[in-house]
């Protein structure tokens, strides 16, 4: 994932978010930046994000919840 331009990595978990179904206006730019450094950056990653990976990144409760709802919304 090497040295991408930290708006770059941001924009990349944004879009990711987005085709996820996500809330945007729920996460700040720590958040998008945890993320990125714990490699949830796809959509793929996200749909297959565990609630101990999420909890152990140190998001917000909140956010893992989040992800987590979605991840139901999509299996339906």
């Amino acid at each position: 994932m090497g040295n991408v331009a930290p708006a770059a990595r941001r924009h990349s978990v944004v879009t990711a978010l987005k085709d996820f179904g996500a809330e945007l206006e729920l996460f700040q730019q720590a958040d998008l930046d945890i993320l990125w450094e714990q490699r949830y950056c796809t959509v793929d990653s996200l749909r297959s994000a565990t609630h101990q990976g999420l909890q152990a990144s140190e998001l917000p409760l909140s956010l893992v919840d989040h992800i987590l709802s979605l991840q139901g919304a999509h299996s339906r």
